[in-house]
């Protein structure tokens, strides 16, 4: 009877001892994939914090460039518009009398000069545009691999819980066993 007994016990012990086996297996093959998965969230927290600093640098750097190109466009409709109220002078007045009819006007190579300056700010806007645009970009994918990232280590939280509660369960057991 006795032997019996040890038997059963011995049996039981040894079934519980494969079933613990299985769990603590599982449970520290995802330790490593759950920690480089946390480490990879918040590497990802840092790129998306940086992009999201430097998108709110480039978009002031883009009102300004903005702002500089109105006024430039504002300040050549004004000469132009002053130019011609006063016979083609922007500075107003009638045109100087030591200038003759055909001659170039002065004010031509300052609106060029503001031409230029309008070319230049329009090319940096867009230039501005596109690096807002990128940084946006870069900064929805990172967002994108966050969510599946924290997604996939909420996965394997619940698979180590699980774990957990099943080697708990089997030494539970166990000790039962080896109690009655």
């Amino acid at each position: 009877m006795i032997k019996r007994w040890r038997h059963k016990v011995s049996a039981q012990r040894d079934t519980i001892r494969g079933n613990n086996d299985h769990p603590l297996s599982e449970f520290s093959q995802a330790r490593p994939e759950l920690e480089g998965l946390q480490s990879r969230v918040r590497d990802l927290e840092w790129d998306l914090a940086e992009a999201t600093y430097l998108s709110s640098v480039f978009d002031v750097s883009l009102l300004r460039i903005r702002d500089e190109l109105w006024t430039t466009k504002e300040e050549i409709v004004t000469r132009e518009y002053v130019g011609s109220l006063h016979g083609g002078s922007a500075q107003g007045g009638s045109p100087p009398p030591d200038r003759a009819i055909g001659q170039p006007d002065p004010a031509v190579p300052d609106r060029d000069q503001a031409w230029v300056e309008v070319s230049r700010l329009t090319r940096e806007l867009a230039v501005a545009q596109g690096s807002v645009n990128a940084l946006t970009a870069e900064r929805n994918s990172d967002q994108s691999d966050l969510a599946a990232i924290t997604a996939e280590r909420d996965r394997l939280q619940t698979q180590l819980t699980t774990a957990s509660s099943k080697i708990a369960q089997f030494e539970h057991e166990r000790d039962d066993a080896l109690t009655s």
